[in-house]
């Protein structure tokens, strides 16, 4: 099965893009259209919304960029490595991947040089209250005001964090981080600023959690064989019923009919 590895929902649609370089949209989250006639030819791993236009990516060399979610049109970005994160904020796509890369651009079409100042491989991207913030391989994490200058942040010490974050978010004044440590348990942590990360209690259990949102008072966080946590404050997380046994590896987030979508 094909894992639909990010999904965004703006202007009135999901977004959902996957490891077989294809994009699936709905306007409900429940029945999805696979997008005909489109193939990335590879991974797309990343999707963002800014500057009225929708960009994604994954392998090497590659950028999509649409101003509807329909027609999209493909661009190189100049790099020789596989993107992992992608996000937009202060007016920048950022996209994080191998080797610690990190680009930036303001149209999707022609990206920056590399800023990265790190070597380990960058999975997961978010913004919020003026900070970008990844998530790396080795339990590292990265900061950046402007989405050039990007110091190290933390790096976790053996089993906090050892194997890297997967996914991250921001919500209610806070940043969410989690990941797999290096004992293979699924970890949580938070921090109010970006720079300064503590770990939440739970989740627990063996595996990754490998996405995670904040809407309507709850943080949810989703992994492998299906599971399910959720938190109000992002320190103390429960488990939740979860549906199937099917890695979910990202979630969103439905304002205007509340729901939570991890397709």
């Amino acid at each position: 099965t094909d894992a639909l590895k990010s999904i965004i929902y703006s202007n009135g649609k999901f977004i959902a893009v996957n490891d077989n370089g294809n994009i699936y949209y709905s306007n409900d989250g429940k029945e999805w259209t696979l997008l005909s006639g489109f193939s990335a030819g590879g991974d797309l791993n990343g999707i963002a919304y800014g500057n009225d236009i929708y960009v994604t990516l994954g392998n090497a060399s590659k950028s999509f960029v649409s101003t509807n979610g329909t027609n999209w049109t493909e661009h190189s970005n100049g790099a020789l490595e596989n993107f992992y994160g992608l996000c937009f904020g202060n007016g920048k796509f950022i996209a994080v991947g191998d080797s610690g890369k990190i680009f930036y651009s303001s149209d999707g079409i022609t990206w920056s040089n590399d800023v990265g100042q790190g070597s380990e491989q960058l999975n997961c991207l978010t913004y919020g209250d003026g900070i970008y913030v990844t998530g790396a391989n080795g339990g590292v994490i990265y900061y950046s005001t402007d989405g050039i200058n990007w110091p190290v942040t933390n790096k976790f010490e053996s089993g906090e964090g050892g194997l890297g974050f997967w996914g991250i978010c921001y919500g209610a004044n806070k940043f969410i981080a989690v990941g797999l440590d290096q004992f293979g348990g699924r970890i949580a942590y938070y921090s109010t600023d970006g720079k300064n990360w503590n770990k939440s209690q739970g989740p627990s259990g063996n595996g990754t959690l490998f996405g995670v949102t904040y809407g309507a008072g709850k943080f949810v966080a989703v992994g492998d064989g299906g599971i399910i946590y959720y938190s109000t404050d992002g320190k103390s997380w429960s488990l939740a019923n979860n549906p199937g046994t099917n890695a979910l590896w990202s979630v969103a987030y439905l304002q205007y009919n509340p729901e939570y979508i991890a397709p």
